[in-house]
């Protein structure tokens, strides 16, 4: 008797369905039903790379509040592995760890690598007639000569 009680309200609070947005509602929510009943069931799923992917990507475009419909938490797939994971993967696979480097630090680097090293920037100069022009030009590290490239108001 309680359960065909209930099964009424439900019934009703589905509504008698007709319409195709309402059985698409309610398609929804017998599918997020249908995930409720199983994450009871199963203690931990096991994903594929493909999975993975796919559930990262979706829970990029949808947001935090609707996270609450996937298996499992967007960031439990996204989290970073751990230094001991990486090297007993490496371990396994019969490579060696990377030995530590010891040489020029990035300044120094920089610094003897200069004279073949050439930087580009670009700015706007507003003139007197309100017009922008978009400069383009390169710089020589080692002598700090500048050298325009181009100058124009459409870039």
């Amino acid at each position: 008797m309680l359960f065909s009680l209930l099964y009424f309200v439900v019934r009703r609070l589905l509504g008698a369905g007709g319409h195709r947005r309402d059985e698409k509602d309610i398609e929804l929510l017998v599918l997020r039903h249908q995930v409720k009943v199983l994450q009871r069931q199963v203690t931990r799923p096991r994903l594929n790379r493909l999975d993975r992917v796919f559930l990262a990507a979706a829970s990029r475009a949808m947001t935090r509040s609707s996270w609450s419909s996937f298996v499992v938490r967007p960031e439990t797939l996204l989290r970073r592995i751990s230094a001991t994971t990486v090297r007993t993967i490496l371990l396994r696979s019969g490579l060696n760890p990377a030995p530590r480097r010891t040489g020029p630090t990035w300044t120094e680097f920089l610094r003897s690598q200069a004279a073949g090293i050439l930087a580009t920037d670009f700015f706007t100069v507003e003139t007197i007639g309100l017009k922008t022009l978009y400069v383009l030009f390169f710089i020589e590290l080692s002598t700090r000569r500048v050298h325009p490239a181009g100058v124009t108001d459409h870039p």
